[in-house]
């Protein structure tokens, strides 16, 4: 079974070998998730999900996909399997949802009160009421996820 430290080498290695910039970007920034990953308790099976997401076959790294995809796959793979977040996820998630919310319910609550002007406070006390939970909601998410060790600094 094939460690984390064992799999940067081998992207180390694909990297020095780049035909093109971009191509190493990417494999710069797997390796940086990778190095991120070592600090975060895996068990061999979840690593061995990683080496398989990211095209190890037999000791090399056989990629199917242009590296960008492949990032993006790997990327997507670490958010929905194995439930890390990036930085400030749940508050910019928050945030949409909240002023989302927030101008509709201001909206429908602003109609009974004359439609001209009703709408216009409605809209605007709604919209600051559900920005300001969406932030509190969020960055409380956030708080959780940081103690739980889900939030990865570099996805």
């Amino acid at each position: 079974m094939m460690k984390l430290n064992e799999l940067i080498g081998k992207i180390k290695e694909k990297a020095g070998e780049a035909e093109s910039l971009n191509e190493k970007r990417s494999l710069d920034e797997m390796t940086l998730l990778l190095s991120e990953l070592q600090h975060k308790n895996l068990t061999t099976e979840e690593i061995a999900g990683i080496a398989a997401t990211l095209g190890l076959q037999r000791g090399q790294i056989q990629m199917s996909q242009p590296v960008e995809a492949n990032l993006q796959r790997f990327k997507k793979t670490l958010i929905r399997d194995f439930s890390f977040v990036p930085v400030n996820y749940y508050f910019t998630l928050g945030i949409g949802i909240g002023l989302a919310l927030g101008t509709g319910v201001g909206i429908a609550l602003g109609v009974p009160f004359g439609l001209p002007l009703g709408i216009v406070f409605g809209l605007g006390a709604g919209s600051g009421l559900g920005l300001v939970a969406g932030m509190l909601v969020g960055k409380s998410l956030d708080k959780k996820a940081e103690d739980e060790g889900r939030v990865l600094r570099n996805l």
